[in-house]
This record gives C-alpha cells, sequence and structure tokens, in this order.
C-alpha cells in the first residue's frame, strides 16, 4: 500500500475507527495485521460500543455517512449489534445557507431560484450531509421539491474514497478477512455507487427508468422529475404528500392493506427478478401512502443493478429458498460465489442446507426471504465462500420488504408470493429458450460440438497412445463405479445422437423433399419426432433411476 502523505490524517482517524470498535470481527482482524499496530497503541484507545459506531461516522463526515449505510447491509460482515446500530445511522447535519443554496442553484443551470420557480421556500425540509431538500412551487402551480448539493461536498469524498482504497488494498495483501471478502472489490463497488450519486442526472434517469416499471400497477408510484429545471447538482421533482407506511391507521390497514401489500411486493419482484434494476431501500420511511390511496417510493439515489445470466440464477436461488430445498440452495449460491483457498465445501453444504432447513420446519410461508437469504449469505462466507455483493443488497431489500408488507397485512406471506413468481418466470425463461431464434443458436452450437468433435477425440486418443493422458478422480465408493461410467458412455452416446437427430432435422427442413408431414418437410419432421422420442426415452430412464 502507498501511503499519501495528504491522507495521513485520515489514516489515523480511522486507524482510530478500526481499533475502538475492535469487538467487530472485521475491525479485530484488521488489528492483527502484522506490524498494524504496536501493543501501547491499542492499549491506550477505549474499546467502543456498537451504538457510538453511527456517530463516529457522522462525526467522520459524509463519505462514512454512507459507508456505514452501505455497511449496515453487510450480515456476512459485521456482528448484528453492529448491523442494528448502523441501520439507526442518522444523516442529518446543519443546514447551508440560503445564499449557498442560491448560488449552487445559479451556477448548475444558469437561472436564478426566483426565475425558476413562483415560490421558493428559504428554509429546508431537511439537510444531510451530501444535500438539503427545499419545497418550491412552478410557474403551473405544481408543488416540487429541489434537492441541491452542499457545495465543495465532492471533492472531500474523492479525498475520503482515495484514503479508503488504500486501507482496502491493504487489507486485501495482509489480513485474513481482507483476502476471505476482498475489500478492494467492495470498496470499488460503493465507489462507483457514490460517485453516481453525487450526479442528479442519475438519479433523473434512474426514476425514469423506474416510472417505465412501475406503469404497470396501479398502485405503486413514484415522483416525477423536472428536466429543465434539474442538473448534475440540482434536482427537481414531484412534492409527494402522505403519510408514512408504518403510520396507516388501522382501518384503511384492514380495508386495503392486504391489496396495497400484493402489489407492492409484485412491483419489487419485477424490479428484480425481471427488469434487474431495483429500489434497494424500501424501508417504510421512503414508501408514503398519498391521499389517493396509492404507495409512493421515494429516495432513487441506491438503485441495484442485476446482469440477465445472475437473474436467471437467481430466480432458480429464490424459488429454492421459498421453496425451502437447502440442498439446492447450497449448490446454486456455490455457482454464484467465489471460492476461496479455505473454502469448505462439505461443511459449507451442511450448514446452509440446515439453516434452509431450519427455516422449512418453522413456517416456511411465513418465514421473511430477506432475513434467511442475509443468514444464508453468512453461512457461505464464514466457510470459504465468497458470495456477490448483490446478494446481501436483495436479502436486505427483501427483509424491508417482507416486513413493510406483512405491517399492511399481518396475514400476507411475501414468501409464498415470492415462490409463485419465481415459477411463473421459471417457465416464461424456458419458454424463451425454446424460441426459434433461440433454437437456431443451440442447433449451431451443437453443429459446431458435432463438427469438433472427432477432432477431439483423435486429440484424447494421441495423448492415450503417447502415454500423455491423465484422469484425476476421487471414489465414494468403489462398488458404483463401473456401473456409473457405463450409464455416463451410456448417456452420452445418445446424447450424441440426439444432437444429430436435431441438427439432421435442422438441415432437412430446408430441403424440399416433395412429401409433407403435417404441413412440414417429411424427412426433417420424422428426424424431429425421432429426436423427441429419444429425448423423452433419456429423461424418463433418468426418473426411473432417481426413483429406484
Amino acid at each position: 500500500m502507498a501511503l499519501t502523505p495528504r491522507h495521513l490524517k485520515r489514516y489515523k482517524d480511522l486507524l482510530f475507527l478500526f481499533l475502538k470498535h475492535r469487538k467487530d470481527a472485521a475491525a479485530e482482524a484488521m488489528a492483527e495485521a502484522p506490524g498494524f499496530i504496536s501493543d501501547e497503541m491499542e492499549s491506550e484507545i477505549p474499546e467502543g460500543k456498537p451504538e457510538e459506531l453511527a456517530a463516529d461516522l457522522e462525526e467522520m463526515g459524509p463519505t462514512f455517512v454512507k459507508l456505514g449505510q452501505v455497511l449496515s447491509t453487510r450480515t456476512d460482515l459485521l456482528a448484528p449489534a453492529y448491523i442494528e446500530a448502523l441501520e439507526r445511522l442518522q444523516d442529518n447535519v446543519k443546514p447551508i445557507t440560503f445564499e449557498e443554496v442560491s448560488r449552487t442553484f445559479t451556477e448548475e443551470l444558469g437561472m436564478s431560484v426566483d426565475e425558476a420557480y413562483a415560490s421558493f421556500d428559504r428554509e429546508p425540509l431537511a439537510a444531510a450531509s451530501l444535500a438539503q431538500v427545499h419545497r418550491a412551487t412552478l410557474e403551473d402551480g405544481r408543488n416540487v421539491i429541489v434537492k441541491v448539493q452542499r457545495p465543495g461536498v465532492a471533492p472531500v469524498i474523492v479525498d475520503d474514497l482515495e484514503a479508503l482504497e488504500d486501507l482496502c488494498e491493504f487489507a486485501d495483501k495482509h489480513t485474513k478477512i481482507g483476502k476471505q471478502f476482498g475489500f478492494a472489490a467492495m470498496f470499488d463497488e460503493f465507489k462507483t455507487n457514490l460517485l453516481a450519486e453525487l450526479d442528479y442526472r442519475q438519479e433523473a434517469q434512474n426514476l425514469q427508468r423506474m416510472k417505465g416499471i412501475l406503469d404497470n400497477y396501479e398502485n405503486v408510484t413514484i415522483p416525477e422529475t423536472v428536466p429543465d429545471h434539474s442538473g448534475r447538482r440540482v434536482l427537481t421533482m414531484d412534492f409527494v404528500q402522505g403519510v408514512a407506511v408504518d403510520e396507516i391507521d388501522a382501518e384503511r390497514r384492514r380495508r386495503h392493506g392486504g391489496q396495497l401489500a400484493e402489489e407492492l411486493a409484485e412491483a419489487y419482484l419485477d424490479q428484480i427478478l425481471v427488469e434487474g434494476f431495483f429500489h434497494a431501500d424500501p424501508h417504510p420511511g421512503n414508501i408514503l401512502l398519498t391521499p389517493d390511496g396509492k404507495l409512493a417510493l421515494l429516495d432513487f439515489g441506491m438503485v441495484v443493478r442485476i446482469e440477465p445470466e445472475l437473474r436467471y440464477k437467481l430466480v432458480r436461488l429464490m424459488l429454492a429458498l421459498s421453496s425451502g430445498r437447502g440442498s439446492d440452495v447450497a449448490r446454486m449460491l456455490e455457482d454464484l460465489g467465489t471460492k476461496l483457498p479455505e473454502f469448505d465445501q462439505d461443511n459449507y453444504r451442511r450448514t446452509v442446507s440446515n439453516l434452509v432447513l431450519r427455516y422449512k420446519d418453522v413456517v416456511m410461508e411465513q418465514a421473511n426471504p430477506g432475513l434467511i437469504m442475509m443468514e444464508v449469505v453468512q453461512a457461505a462466507a464464514k466457510t470459504g465462500l465468497r458470495p456477490p455483493a448483490s446478494l446481501t443488497m436483495l436479502g436486505r431489500t427483501l427483509g424491508h420488504l417482507a416486513d413493510v408488507t406483512t405491517g399492511l397485512d399481518p396475514r400476507f406471506s411475501p414468501n409464498e408470493l415470492m415462490k409463485a413468481k419465481a415459477q411463473k418466470l421459471l417457465r416464461k425463461q424456458m419458454m424463451q429458450r425454446l424460441a426459434p431464434d433461440e433454437l437456431l443458436n443451440t442447433l449451431l452450437e451443437t453443429g459446431d460440438l458435432i463438427q469438433k468433435l472427432p477432432e477431439r477425440i483423435n486429440r484424447i486418443m494421441d495423448k492415450a497412445a503417447n502415454s500423455e493422458f491423465e484422469v484425476k478422480m476421487r471414489l465414494t465408493d468403489d462398488g458404483e463405479f463401473g456401473p456409473t461410467i457405463r450409464r455416463a458412455a451410456n448417456n452420452l452416446t445418445l446424447g450424441i445422437i440426439l444432437a444429430a437427430l436435431i441438427v439432421g432435422a435442422g438441415l432437412f427442413s430446408r430441403v424440399d423433399a416433395g412429401w409433407k408431414l403435417w404441413g412440414y418437410p417429411g424427412l426433417s419432421t420424422l428426424l424431429f419426432l425421432a429426436a423427441a422420442g429419444m429425448g423423452a426415452f433419456i429423461l424418463f430412464s433418468m426418473w426411473r433411476r432417481r426413483r429406484g
């Protein structure tokens, strides 16, 4: 790690923070790094308490407030007491003056506040470490809020990020927990998200995209932006009037809670599993019930994006999780994560399977899927499997969502809805993979495999003839080895024949043989039927062996 002189004070502040809260696993591991601190130094620093961590981060400034908010999602990194303390972290600071607000607005948009709005409240609605918010009215009478970034906050954050990056690299090289979790990779994601949060044009784009996702939901809405009055450091959007979702009166919850809970949960599952773009902070303060009976989602500074291939795997993982299939959850999470050198596969699979089964034995319908996912991720990390960071954010989101929906309707089962949604999406994904374009791509790949197969077999045979062929295997039951090899060879042979039939059928479908079957080229149809029959036979054989 290359130390930068201008960051020395920040290094000292962070070192003090780590040592003060050394009862936390991450800080303790950092303190145990060789040469990191002296015994005298450690003895002079008092031991901190979890509830003091939030206050310490607030005092260190906006970068560390945001860091605390992100760490509150990492149940795989911090003890529950620290998670609880960080979830209560407050981002309220002394407001900047109206003159500073006005100057920033003019610099950003080239017009004054008085020119832009019919009225503008000089007293802020809220003041946070990155920005503060004012109420205003447009010339057409539209009520809006104006979010204005604090002057000079961006350079401070950039400087803090550089210091944090140095320490993350040090931790990865010199501490066990750094090697286990890869703090540098986590930091890169945090840095990217925080820098994006400084550009309010990004938040405006997030709102626009989310509006398109939620258009199909009658009772879930978000505020619209005012593009002409927004820029990199200024964001103007609708003022949403309403009550926090956890303050809705009992009568309204009794009459409309069930419908609102189901629609909100459906909207979030669409964001996560269909769009791969979701609002990552659905706590009660960010969800209001408007006077017209709709749920309004607020604060889109924090969103999470999920790549299409990961979404496909997440659907299967969430279906297994909601069904209580512990061994499948363990296998799928293993496929998603990164195996570290100390990964203990047997212990991992046993731990995760037992964890999921424990919840199943309680009442799976009433379980909180987010809390289960966070516990599973934490168990994976302890056994040497580094889960993707998006899973912890997803678990936190689902956990908050379950709290909100069951608050609206205690009888609502988020787990059952997640199970039904995952089943529906899995069927849809399977049908999409049977679409003509996807089938053609599969045929081309199969044809390529068959074309290259003789060459690869020749290479294997040449290596075997020259005594260069090596096979590594681990036998768990010698008595089953022979039959297992024979079954594998038979399945491979049938698979090659099946692939050849499909490719042949595809090629002959372009040849007009003069006779047709059900309106399609006859020879091609017969080959497809033969392939379908063989495929059914293989599936039936596999099913029968499993049953046996």
